[in-house]
């Protein structure tokens, strides 16, 4: 039987990685939200869901994954995601329309666009199929894994470089659906369905805001960057010589984060070797300049913690940032 890998679309982050060595698929790239027309003020002009509904999945592996990605998203200052049946609906027809096909001998059935000839269709593309289940949507993004659980999906999602930061992207509803197992592949089918109704739906951070992915005083945090498609260091094989996790930090979309120093030790030790990654040095010319991306060339030691620095500017106004986070 085949464990195939992670593979990740989405209108905000689109992409895969291979969490167990799977074959990936393509990726299209990061996606900017439209730009907000508020000015900073004295407050915050943060547009940031603090909390969300509990989740009403049947199932506990489900629930567990949705509790799992608000808690690390509310925690670093991304926002919460409230779970929509309509999203719910249209992510398990995609995970059952994947492992039927797949077990009929389709082998393309496996990605983000359905072909209307196989049985089980309900639209092309991720929006299309969305609002075949009435979610009325203007944005919607996919991510997929085959991954032993839905929970395991979501880790590997949050330790490889673009999907870090599509998992941490700005859609403020989700719903999640997954297969059962099938002949095909060893594990279930894992289908992330994100989505804004509107503009106003989209999640900003804070104009004079740094938020950061793994942020101060996270605990239990992955230790290695697997195999990603694109591969953020071309030439090398995350799948046999894996790399530390990434270390993202974000800005407002449409601003700039600039750094003259990305760095990251453990605590009171020596700096560690990385690959940094920006606007500028992405080879895979998909990261906005609003973010910054920073690779240790190893993986993290377990159960240690690390320091990590950002010295640059948001937009124009100077940032000098220090947190801490211990690995699992």
């Amino acid at each position: 039987m085949l464990k195939k890998s992670i593979a990740v679309l989405s209108v905000f982050a689109a992409g895969c990685a291979a969490g167990g060595g799977g074959k990936s698929a393509d990726t299209e790239g990061l996606r900017v939200p439209p730009e907000a027309t508020s000015a900073p003020t004295s407050a915050s002009d943060a547009t940031i869901l603090t909390s969300a509904p509990e989740g009403s999945y049947s199932d506990s592996d489900r629930l567990a994954t949705y509790n799992f990605l608000n808690a690390q998203r509310t925690k670093c200052g991304f926002g919460a995601r409230a779970q929509n049946a309509a999203l719910d609906k249209a992510a398990q027809a995609h995970a059952d329309f994947i492992a039927a096909n797949l077990d009929a001998g389709r082998s393309d059935a496996y990605g983000h666009a359905e072909n209307p000839s196989y049985p089980g269709y309900t639209g092309t593309l991720p929006l299309d199929r969305a609002n075949s289940h009435s979610y009325g949507g203007i944005g919607v993004g996919e991510n997929l894994a085959a991954e032993s659980t839905a929970l395991k999906a979501a880790e590997v999602l949050m330790s490889v470089t673009y999907h870090t930061l599509g998992t941490l992207g700005f859609d403020r509803e989700i719903g999640i659906g997954k297969s059962e197992r099938t002949v095909s592949f060893a594990v279930p089918i894992t289908v992330l369905k994100v989505g804004i109704r509107s503009a106003a739906d989209v999640q900003y951070l804070d104009s004079r805001e740094v938020a950061t992915f793994p942020c101060d005083g996270q605990a239990g945090v992955t230790t290695t960057h697997g195999d990603e498609s694109p591969n953020p260091l071309p030439g090398r094989s995350l799948t046999t010589n894996p790399a530390g996790r990434a270390i993202v930090a974000v800005v407002r979309a449409h601003q700039t984060l600039t750094d003259s120093e990305f760095s990251i030790a453990p605590a009171g030790g020596t700096q560690l070797k990385a690959t940094l990654l920006t606007n500028a040095t992405d080879p895979n010319k998909m990261l906005p300049a609003s973010v910054a991306v920073i690779m240790p060339d190893e993986s993290l030691v377990a159960k240690t913690t690390y320091t990590a620095q950002l010295v640059g500017t948001n937009n124009g106004q100077p940032v000098n940032k220090t947190w801490r986070f211990t690995t699992q």
